[in-house]
């Protein structure tokens, strides 16, 4: 619902979605359904431990998007899983027909990479890229039929760009206290000894 991501999500699958979304909202407002959305930013231990046009963490290469200075928010699914757990047990006023996010950590591509480079102790190969190019190739994949390469173009896209979609700062005040935040690199740390990559 960020005007950034509507303003991508041109394709059918998006477009989708984003009806369903407002078929929501609108059953919400004339009493027909209740909801409480959790919304994210990227799923680092998703992007950490399986290759993507991102990341390699087994070839240890990672790819600057657009310089990698843009401030981004991710979570962890551990620590999602909390915040649901937590939200369940709020009171209902605080979270009907409510859309919560909620962000653990805030980074940029650059803290990436040397955070990795510091759990790793070893340097890691870096590229540069654009957003742009990772969206043209998502849709590319899409007319394949290639979801995955689909869905990965769009969330680069909408995660990286730095036009604030992918960048909850008020995530960072929920569940402050009710459920821990780790930080970048005890994230990469267990990502990184998952994998076994030292």
């Amino acid at each position: 619902m960020h005007p950034h991501a509507i303003a991508i999500g041109g394709s059918s699958v998006l477009a989708a979605k984003l009806a369903s979304v407002r078929r929501l909202q609108s059953l919400a407002e004339v009493g027909q359904l209740e909801f409480t959305t959790l919304v994210t930013g990227a799923f680092l231990d998703f992007w950490l431990e399986n290759t993507t046009p991102v990341i390699s963490p087994l070839s240890k290469t990672i790819t600057l998007l657009d310089g990698g200075e843009k401030k981004m928010t991710g979570v962890t699914t551990s620590f999602i899983a909390k915040c649901i757990g937590a939200i369940v047990a709020m009171p209902e006023e605080a979270t009907k027909n409510q859309r919560i996010r909620i962000a653990e950590v805030v980074y940029t591509g650059k803290d990436l990479l040397h955070t990795l480079e510091e759990v790793t102790g070893m340097k890691w190969t870096v590229s540069n890229g654009s957003t742009d190019y990772a969206l043209k190739e998502g849709l590319e994949a899409g007319k394949r039929g290639d979801l995955r390469g689909f869905y990965l173009g769009n969330i680069i896209k909408i995660n990286f760009k730095g036009e604030g979609a992918g960048y909850f700062e008020e995530g960072m005040q929920w569940m402050d206290g009710a459920v821990h935040r780790q930080s970048l690199k005890e994230i990469a740390e267990k990502s990184m000894s998952q994998l076994n990559v030292q």
